[in-house]
């Protein structure tokens, strides 16, 4: 009969072996098995950091349409404002034509008044003869 193995506790009392608990390592394989916890650890990791760097992009793009919204908006404003500065402009064409149509008929009748003036002199020794 095999003896059992004694070993002391703590204490110093005598205790079986047999009843202590025992971690025992796997001796095959195991180095394969840790490989693969480690791989599925590493491909966890690399999914997470591949996860956060898909939301740093995505955070970008965020950003960049809020300010392409922006821009869109700047750009409604500023074709409205050039939509405005359109009708001012033919606005102002229209006035200047209307302005020197009205110099040309001033330059006329001012040109006819010099001519007539002119003629004035002469009226009055006509009135003065008779």
């Amino acid at each position: 009969m095999p003896k059992a193995l004694i070993m002391a506790d703590q204490m110093g009392n005598e205790v079986p072996e047999t009843g202590r608990k025992r971690t025992k390592r796997k001796e095959s394989g195991s180095q394969t098995e840790d490989n693969e916890v480690n791989e599925s650890c590493s491909g966890c990791r690399n999914m997470a950091d591949t996860i956060i760097e898909v939301n740093h992009k995505l955070d970008l793009v965020l950003a960049r349409m809020e300010e392409i919204d922006e821009i869109k908006e700047k750009q409604k404003q500023l074709e409205k404002v050039n939509a405005d500065l359109k009708k001012s402009l033919e606005f102002a064409h229209e006035s200047i034509k209307f302005l020197t149509a009205r110099v040309d008929a001033q330059a006329k009748t001012i040109s006819e008044l010099e001519k007539a003036a002119q003629k004035v002199p002469a009226l009055r020794e006509n009135v003065q003869l008779n």
